[in-house]
C-alpha cells in the first residue's frame, strides 16, 4: 500500500511539473511590467503578424526560417518599439533582451511562427522619473504592473502605449 502511495505521489509530482514547464512557454498576452529596487522587467506575448515586414517572400507567412533570419533585425525593431527613458529623456538600454518564437521546440524551419514572446530587462540608478513608450499593440493590451522593494526606494514611472492609428495612452504606476 505504502508504495502504491508513494508512486501516486510521484506521478502527481511529474504531472505538475509538466503542467508548469507548459505554462511558462506558453503565449500569454498579457502586458506585465515589474519594477525592483533599480531594475524594469517587461514581458509580453505578441501576435506575429506585428512582423510581417520580414516576411522575406511575401506570402503573408512567417516562418521559424524566415524569423530566425532575420532575429538581430527583429530585435533592434523591437528597441525603437519599447523604449525606457530617464527624466532627461536618455534612452536605456536593456542588459537583457530576447524575443524566443512562443512553441518554437515543436516547429520545424518551414512551419509558421504564431507568436513571439518579448523579454526587456532594464537597469537604472540615480534617476528620479521613468517612461517606457510601448508601440506593439493594436488593441489594448492586459496590463499587469507590479512594484516589488522598499517604498522609500520607488521611482515614478509612465507607461505610455501608443496603438495603431490611436492616441498615445498614458498611466503612472
Amino acid at each position: 500500500m505504502k508504495r502504491f502511495i508513494f508512486g501516486l505521489a510521484i506521478l502527481a509530482g511529474h504531472i505538475c511539473l509538466a503542467a508548469l514547464a507548459g505554462a511558462h512557454g506558453g503565449h500569454d498576452p498579457r502586458l506585465k511590467i515589474t519594477a525592483n529596487n533599480g531594475e524594469l522587467r517587461f514581458e509580453t506575448g505578441i501576435p506575429a503578424d506585428v512582423f510581417m515586414q520580414f516576411d522575406v517572400n511575401k506570402d503573408k507567412v512567417l516562418t521559424v526560417a524566415e524569423f530566425t533570419a532575420a532575429y538581430a533585425d527583429i530585435a533592434a525593431w523591437l528597441d525603437t518599439h519599447v523604449k525606457l527613458t530617464d527624466q532627461d529623456g536618455k534612452t536605456l538600454k536593456p542588459y537583457f533582451s530576447d524575443s524566443p518564437i512562443i512553441n518554437a521546440a515543436n516547429l520545424s524551419v518551414s512551419d509558421s511562427v504564431t507568436h513571439v514572446k518579448v523579454l526587456r530587462r532594464f537597469k537604472f540608478k540615480d534617476v528620479t522619473a521613468l517612461k517606457l513608450d510601448v508601440a506593439l499593440f493594436d488593441y489594448p493590451p492586459v496590463l499587469s504592473t507590479s512594484r516589488v522593494g522598499k517604498m522609500d526606494a520607488f521611482v515614478p514611472i509612465s507607461l505610455c502605449l501608443q496603438q495603431v492609428d490611436s492616441a498615445q495612452l498614458c498611466k503612472d504606476f
